[in-house]
């Protein structure tokens, strides 16, 4: 009797967790949704250093995507710290370079400048040589940008691909 009592628990524990997983559970359904949204409403933040401890050892890191592993320089080492949950790999007055490391994406934040498209080429080429592959490369890693609300109000609030990642027009 109290065999069945277990194998019927372990039922109902399975078919709630199974239910959390796939109906109650947040989805993101575009890779570069939290970079927009953490960095479209809100101000650059304080950098939080990051501990040596943490920094994962070796020159590369490697990431599986749809095309193969894609092994990129280790940018924990050049990383200024934690603004959130973002690791900001680059800071500057016109642009900023995180890695979400929720959704392992890479997201250019551009926050100052005269013009968006030269500041937007400018960050991408900074993101490239700081990741140390090919363009083809960096576009297997999915990486996003989005600008400041402050800068643009038609263009902050969603994300777009790099440049040289689709076919599709930018801004």
């Amino acid at each position: 009797m109290k065999f069945s009592y277990l194998v019927i628990f372990i039922i109902v524990l399975i078919l709630g967790l199974g239910g959390y997983i796939f109906f109650i559970r947040p989805k993101t359904t575009n890779p570069g949704q939290n970079v927009q949204s953490m960095r479209s409403t809100q101000q650059l933040g304080k950098i939080i250093p990051l501990n040596p401890a943490s920094i994962p050892a070796g020159e590369k890191i490697e990431f599986g995507t749809s095309h193969g592993t894609v092994a990129v320089n280790n940018f924990y080492k050049v990383a200024r710290g934690f603004d959130g949950d973002a690791l900001v790999v680059r800071r500057t007055p016109e642009y900023e370079i995180i890695y979400d490391t929720a959704d392992s994406v890479f997201g250019i934040f551009i926050t100052g400048g005269s013009s968006i498209g030269s500041v937007r080429i400018s960050a991408e080429s900074d993101l490239v040589g700081i990741l140390g592959v090919p363009r083809a490369q960096v576009c297997y890693l999915n990486p996003v940008w989005s600008a400041s609300v402050n800068l643009n109000k038609d263009l902050s609030g969603r994300s777009y691909p790099l440049s040289f990642c689709s076919a599709v027009p930018h801004p």
